[in-house]
């Protein structure tokens, strides 16, 4: 059973969520398509069997996004928003706690601007490939799609609190990966990719085992929590400094 069993069939180590940085419906469709014949009840809604739960019913038990993409995109319009409370009520949708009052976060963000609320404005055409016309409203894409608020809001998600706190917050350890891997080389040939792939595998275990039978780190430093938010921090203040 897929959702009771924590999604392991399509999540690695039998995780009990999965972090991603851009929309995973398709995994909620494949969800389904596992539970179709199943005739047991749902962990979390007792109410629900498991072969009824929809494709968002689905992601709201494992489904999140990456805070640090999400926050970005923030970032990004953060000149279009009319008020430094709205700004801050977009960034405060990111939370394991309950929000003292969530209907009244939406509302400060409709009234932070069009980007933030949702109006519809018009582009230059000459400086977007097809002439588009409509820039995507940013809460009424958050609310329409059924799984992002749930996927960064924990009260709104099924996921138990201690999973959600548990689990990575971002993909940023799933890219380091991609890049180490590519160093090893790109647009190789199938054979050479495998061969490739082969030894970035036994490098890592042998990184691993080091650091488990030796406490050897495989990095001059740790990379915990303490000094990510350094590093973070340090980055902010160089990006005003050259801003």
């Amino acid at each position: 059973m897929p959702t009771k069993a924590r999604h392991s069939v399509i999540l690695p180590f039998n995780a009990s969520c999965s972090t991603a940085e851009t929309y995973f419906s398709g995994a909620g469709l494949f969800c389904q398509r596992l539970c179709v014949e199943l005739h047991a009840f749902c962990q979390f809604e007792n109410a629900k069997m498991l072969r009824e739960l929809t494709p968002y019913d689905h992601l709201r038990r494992f489904y999140r996004l990456c805070t640090v993409h999400f926050k970005r995109k923030i970032h990004e319009i953060r000149t279009a928003i009319g008020t430094p409370e709205a700004l801050d009520a977009m960034y405060s949708l990111v939370s394991s706690q309950p929000l003292p009052d969530f209907t009244r976060t939406l509302k400060i963000i409709e009234s932070g601007g069009p980007k933030a609320r949702g109006m519809m404005l018009k582009i230059d055409p000459s400086s977007i490939t097809h002439c588009a016309f409509i820039i995507t409203a940013w809460l009424k894409d958050k609310t329409d799609a059924k799984f992002v608020i749930p996927a960064i809001y924990h009260p709104a998600s099924l996921i138990p609190l201690n999973h959600w706190l548990a689990s990575p917050s971002s993909t940023n350890g799933n890219e380091q990966s991609h890049r180490n891997i590519n160093r090893d080389g790109i647009d190789l040939t199938l054979l050479g990719g495998i061969m490739r792939g082969m030894h970035y595998d036994f490098r890592a275990m042998a990184s691993i085992m080091l650091h488990q039978t030796q406490g050897i780190y495989g990095r001059d430093k740790y990379s915990t929590d303490y000094r990510r938010s350094q590093t973070s921090i340090s980055r902010q203040g160089e990006c005003r400094i050259f801003c």
